[in-house]
């Protein structure tokens, strides 16, 4: 079995519960998280027990995750996916993948630049409570 180290860059209300799923999870260990708000940092590492970052680039190099949720700002979503990708992790950008048409185009092309995974979290759209509305 192999278990992933993840982590999560913005913990928000959305970053902190991408932090809780990848805490539950059985193969992944969160490893650690970055905020520049003192706030939400603190709360998220005390609460989930994990090291925690105000610079993501200085997580990134520390950690080496396999895998990073980018929860920030949207009209940072393609600097800060960017460079999760060039660290090497695979990425779980929240919606929308950017605040630009040209600037998604480009982080798709630079996650097949460098082999690496790029999802957009459009999570609620499998919510059942969701689903069963739409039906």
């Amino acid at each position: 079995m192999i278990e992933l180290k993840a982590a999560v860059i913005g913990v928000g209300s959305m970053g902190r519960n991408h932090a809780r799923v990848y805490d539950e999870l059985p193969d992944a260990t969160l490893v650690a998280v970055a905020d520049p708000s003192p706030g939400p940092l603190q709360r998220t590492m005390t609460r989930r027990k994990v090291r925690g970052y105000a610079d993501y680039r200085e997580m990134l190099e520390k950690e080496r995750p396999d895998v990073v949720t980018v929860a920030v700002p949207t009209h940072l979503h393609h600097e800060v996916a960017t460079v999760a990708l060039e660290a090497g992790a695979h990425v779980l950008v929240e919606k929308p993948i950017t605040a630009t048409v040209e600037e998604g185009r480009a982080l798709i092309r630079k996650a097949h630049e460098v082999g690496r995974q790029l999802m957009v979290g459009h999570i609620v759209r499998f919510n059942p409570a969701i689903q069963s509305l739409q039906e």
